[in-house]
């Protein structure tokens, strides 16, 4: 269950493994089934204002407070998971989001 996000704030949401888990190789894995973080996107597109990188790096500069509620997303690893399973869904919703692979 998410908690509620307070008004006129900017959090960032982490990602770590997102994938169908369930009937997986390793159905134990500590992770997000892709359907659970579907429904997340979903409800987030409802309730907040998702934002790309540089909409938060302009609020910070300018710092003008948002007056929605928003959302940065942020995936760390550069799991191809992400490409494979999480890519498609952001760019059906429009939605930008941050990669962080390893170099």
């Amino acid at each position: 269950m998410l908690k509620k996000i307070k008004d006129f704030t900017v959090n960032l949401i982490t990602y770590h493994y997102v994938r169908p888990i369930k009937n997986s190789k390793y159905p134990n894995i500590k992770g997000l089934d892709i359907k659970e973080f579907k429904n997340q996107i979903d409800n987030f597109q409802k309730q907040y204002n998702v934002i790309s990188e540089h909409d938060f790096i302009n609020i910070l500069k300018s710092k003008k407070i948002p007056k929605k509620p928003s959302i940065l997303l942020t995936f760390d690893d550069g799991y191809k998971d992400h490409y494979k399973y999480v890519l498609p869904y952001l760019v059906k919703k429009k939605i930008t989001a941050s990669f962080y692979p390893p170099y």
